[in-house]
């Protein structure tokens, strides 16, 4: 309900524009994914339901007592479930549109900034949390879920590195942009300048984002990462010059394998071990 409440704030704030120019394919295409998800609680006649989805009037004869296949009803076989996903992707594409409206006015700089802050505060929380007590938020608040591993205030570890995977990239090209910004064409390249305060926080930022990811084991968070600095390398060769394309690489190396000093290569090292034959996925 707070989220919704947000959204329903911002989308006042800033009325989004929903199927107007370049993004017209990609809001018809959210708008087909919540009729999709609506359509599955539409009540059907049982011939219907059992054209459409003869799997689902199965299952409901299964667990319930009698022909429950007999009356009308939705195709879903969990309805609660499917109306939370509704009201949650519902919710969540409203923000979309809204903070993409938000960002034609402006204000993408105060965003990189508070989610630089936000990598800042959020990253040691987390690991600290998790080290002290690994099986509690805030080190006193049990999770719903019994085998859940917190990282304060994310539920487990690929809640976490999702997040910071998130994070990672807008950083990295907004300091980027703001360094090329700082430096006059033509002009030899100016440490004290490209490096002052601001970018030395963003450079933390970053750096705090890389070791959380490390330290908190996730396979697909690190495999995330291998593909996003993957894509953003292959993106920037058409962007950069030479010079500029391989001091970002070897930037981008070393802090990896500083931020792995925070990590447990061992623990590290067993997981990676087990994606063979257990998948990626965790």
């Amino acid at each position: 309900m707070p989220l919704a409440v947000v959204a329903v704030a911002l989308a006042f704030a800033a009325p989004p524009r929903i199927g107007q120019g370049t993004n017209r394919l990609l809001d018809w295409a959210l708008v087909l994914v919540l009729v999709a998800i609506a359509l599955q609680l539409v009540p059907l006649p049982p011939d219907a339901r059992a054209r459409i989805a003869p799997s689902s009037v199965a299952f409901e004869n299964a667990v319930h007592v009698g022909d429950a296949g007999a009356a009308d009803g939705p195709i879903s076989v969990d309805r609660d479930a499917t109306a939370f996903a509704l009201y949650i992707d519902a919710v969540v594409i409203l923000l979309f549109w809204s903070a993409r409206r938000a960002f034609e006015r402006g204000g993408v700089r105060r965003l990189m900034w508070a989610i630089a802050i936000l990598s800042l505060v959020t990253v040691p929380l987390a690991i600290a949390q998790h080290l002290w007590s690994p099986k509690a938020f805030y080190g006193e608040v049990p999770p719903i879920a019994g085998n859940a591993l917190p990282f304060t205030p994310f539920i487990n570890r690929n809640d976490f590195a999702a997040w910071l995977l998130m994070a990672m990239p807008p950083l990295l090209g907004y300091a980027i942009a703001r360094i090329q910004s700082r430096r006059q064409p033509g002009a030899p390249f100016d440490p004290e300048a490209a490096f002052d305060n601001q970018a030395i926080v963003l450079g933390l930022s970053i750096f705090a984002a890389s070791a959380g990811l490390l330290a908190s084991l996730s396979r697909s968070g690190l495999v995330g990462l291998l593909a996003a600095i993957g894509l953003f390398l292959l993106t920037a060769r058409g962007r950069m010059s030479g010079w500029w394309l391989r001091r970002m690489t070897l930037a981008l190396g070393a802090m990896l394998l500083l931020a792995l000093m925070y990590a447990n290569a061992g623990a590290l090292g067993n997981r990676l071990s087990g994606a063979v034959s257990e998948g990626f996925v965790g």
